[in-house]
């Protein structure tokens, strides 16, 4: 199930009245290896599992990264104490948990009050605290029932509170499997023994947002109904990358009430910060009596020099499909020197445009018009040319961050790649003038409604007027089956006329 539009609102409105409350699943700690980024729990599983196939002693080399059974085989296989395993996790999780990732950053500048952490690392508190909020780093310890807390805390104050233990308190560590059990266990007698200053914010009222977690782990099932999620309440939005199976998902439905969304972990949290400070500057607008709406600026507008910059930024990565590039950028200079307005615009074409270069080249050719022609690949974004010529993606919520920092400056940006109108849509929050394209479109196509869509231009027409002629120009009646160009006006989608 993807996000819709009415769950983004949902999302706003919780996060603003001070009613959602964010769970942390352990698969979502992660840290910078030699090998590129890996997840703290597998890697010390596999650390473990390492020290076992060293010392000859038998276990399932397919369950690796299960750190349940492989701590267990850990202390038994060589006679370990629990104490041992506990100091191992600890000098493995400090030695390598020493800078929060970014997911963990974004969230932190969202206005949670509580942080439930299946995870004994400190990463949302780092990051809490490095956004200027005075977070509290408490933790629970199932043999002692440590219910020790500052009851007084809200979303400038927030409490991240550590489920399974903190790597600071060894002794409350939850780590193999018999120490789940004996979690649970305890955890389950009679009543909860859980903190009544944490349970008492598990309402109907609240909205819950689950990141991390592996639906298939046997526990969670238990941990989530002390935390009494099976009772009534607002909603409960739980991330799964990877398939699950009915009956699991099932299960989670009819028991917990939970929706769950296939969106990766990474990408919603930028789309969440991203579409909560446009939705709080709405609301601020809203509110305002002297609040206007922005001029919608129709027309190319020119720039240092009085000259109309037009910067085209092209990338065919060597493991992606030919395209005619070069051709389009003939295409365009042809048009320029044939436009009756050619004295208005200067053309800067870019071969091969690395991602790191795009912020670079925004700020040294102060462009009016930026045009980008490559691939495009969905929802992730398009593709540009990467260090070892092989393609980078750039996504679509990166490249309006980037835009938006020249929203006084570039008046249209044409992504001429396919299926790039989602990144389109994102980008026409800041620009006002954006053109992408609904499908696979092919290069006879892209490169016809570049020529149609800059003769105009050059010959002194407004954006929905050069759009409009381009999609002439292709021939509107009769469109061949594949892309669309499609143009949004500020922020709305039009339609030629």
């Amino acid at each position: 199930m993807k996000i819709d539009s009415s769950d983004w609102k949902h999302f706003y409105r919780s996060l603003h009245h001070g009613s959602c409350i964010l769970i942390l699943g352990p698969h979502i700690a992660t840290y910078q290896s030699e090998d590129g980024v890996a997840e703290l729990e597998a890697a010390f599983s596999t650390y473990l599992a390492q020290a076992l196939k060293n010392k000859g002693i038998e276990f399932d080399p397919e369950l690796s990264s299960n750190l349940p059974y492989i701590s267990l085989r850990w202390i038994k296989g060589q006679k370990k104490t629990d104490n041992m395993l506990q100091e191992e996790m600890c000098d493995f999780y400090n030695s390598r948990a020493t800078r929060p990732p970014a997911i963990y950053k974004n969230l932190a500048k969202l206005p949670f009050f509580l942080v439930i952490n299946a995870s004994p690392e400190e990463y949302m508190s780092q990051a809490f605290l490095r956004a200027g909020k005075e977070a509290q780093q408490l933790h629970y310890n199932y043999q002692l029932n440590n219910t020790s807390l500052i009851p007084d805390f809200n979303t400038e104050k927030p409490v991240v509170f550590n489920l399974f233990g903190l790597t600071e308190k060894p002794a409350s560590l939850v780590i193999s499997k018999e120490d789940q059990i004996d979690f649970i266990n305890n955890l389950l007698k009679n009543v909860s023994t859980l903190p009544r200053e944490i349970l008492q914010h598990f309402d109907k009222e609240k909205t819950y947002i689950f990141l991390g977690f592996n639906a298939d782990d046997w526990h969670l099932p238990l941990i989530f109904r002390s935390l009494r999620l099976h009772e009534e309440k607002e909603m409960s939005y739980y991330f799964q990358d990877g398939q699950l199976s009915a009956a699991t998902r099932h299960f989670y439905t009819d028991s917990f009430d939970f929706q769950f969304m296939t969106d990766n972990a990474n990408e919603f949290t930028n789309d969440l910060v991203l579409g909560y400070e446009e939705w709080l500057k709405r609301q601020d607008e809203k509110q305002s009596p002297e609040a206007t709406k922005l001029v919608y600026i129709d027309k190319p507008q020119p720039g240092i020099g009085g000259k109309v910059n037009i910067l085209m930024l092209t990338a065919m990565p060597k493991d992606t499909t030919a395209l005619e590039l070069n051709s389009e950028i003939d295409i365009v200079e042809e048009a320029h020197v044939r436009g009756s307005e050619r004295n208005l615009f200067l053309f800067k074409p870019m071969l091969n445009t690395k991602k790191e270069r795009l912020l670079d080249l925004l700020l040294r050719h102060k462009p009016q018009i930026v045009h980008f022609s490559g691939h495009g690949v969905g929802s992730k974004g398009l593709l540009f040319y990467g260090s070892t010529g092989n393609a980078d993606i750039v996504g679509g919520n990166e490249l309006a961050m980037l835009f938006k920092q020249f929203s006084d400056q570039i008046t249209c940006i044409v992504l001429n790649a396919c299926y790039s109108e989602e990144q389109a849509k994102v980008i026409s929050q800041f620009i006002p003038n954006v053109i992408g394209t609904d499908n696979a479109i092919g290069d006879a196509l892209a490169i016809r409604f570049t020529e149609g869509f800059y003769t105009a231009i050059f010959a002194g027409k407004n954006y929905e007027q050069a759009y409009n002629m381009s999609m002439a120009h292709i021939g509107l009646q009769n469109f061949p089956p594949g892309g669309r160009p499609v143009f949004y006006k500020n922020g709305e989608k039009y339609i030629a006329s």
